[in-house]
């Protein structure tokens, strides 16, 4: 699941916790897609149990190889 941080009602992060903590979809992998690139957001991402993080922007090539990557392809 590619996951925007910045959302209305929910942000990403909330999302992401919520689909990690349930035993039925814990197992989606998720990337959150952000324009906030600083450390704390990259360890907030791992907190709620997101799979990858990737800043925004990005070339669509990039985000591919990030989706490969954490599938484990690249």
């Amino acid at each position: 699941m590619l996951l925007d941080v910045m959302m209305p009602l929910m942000n990403g992060f909330e999302v992401c916790r919520h689909i990690k903590s349930d035993p039925q979809t814990n197992g989606i992998i998720i990337i959150l897609l952000t324009g906030m690139a600083e450390n704390a957001d990259k360890a907030h991402c791992k907190e709620v149990g997101a799979n990858g993080y990737f800043p925004k922007p990005f070339a669509p090539v990039d985000l591919l190889k990030k989706v490969e990557e954490v599938l484990g392809f690249g």
